[in-house]
């Protein structure tokens, strides 16, 4: 009798020692594909932020160049080259808040700050390209 009964008691513990090592299998899982994309989100905010910071160092520059461009300027150029800082003070300062978006970003909000930094982006981009465009402008009309 005590033989049938370890018996019975080994075949009830045989399937718990089963379904726990699945569960443990799925929890490992689980975890490393948790950790597998929050891996990928810093790497997407590192390069996102790396970006980010080549615009600002760029606009940093055209800055710079306007301010040397002031001192010469005639007072029509002068005009346009304070509006065009002016611009590009605001694109600078639409870039910042990019940046303190991502690198504040948690995976619940990535995928949403991503598109939208990677929107103002293309909108900086375009802007600055086209400022740049009409300083020279600016300057062949002088």
């Amino acid at each position: 009798m005590k033989t049938s009964f370890k018996l019975f008691m080994i075949s009830l513990m045989v399937p718990m020692l089963f379904i726990q090592c699945d569960t443990s299998k799925k929890n490992n899982y689980r975890e490393n594909v948790a950790e597998e994309v929050a891996s990928d989100i810093d790497r997407k905010q590192n390069e996102l932020s790396q970006k980010i910071e080549k615009a600002l160092e760029d606009i940093d520059k055209e800055i710079d160049e306007i301010n040397k461009d002031l001192a010469e300027a005639s007072e029509d150029t002068r005009k346009d080259l304070e509006q065009f800082k002016k611009d590009l003070t605001g694109e600078k300062t639409k870039l910042e808040k990019a940046w303190d978006d991502v690198k504040n970003a948690s995976e619940n909000t990535w995928n949403d700050v991503e598109k939208a930094t990677e929107n103002t982006m293309n909108d900086v981009e375009r802007n600055f390209n086209k400022m740049k465009n009409d300083i020279k402008s600016a300057f062949d009309k002088s």
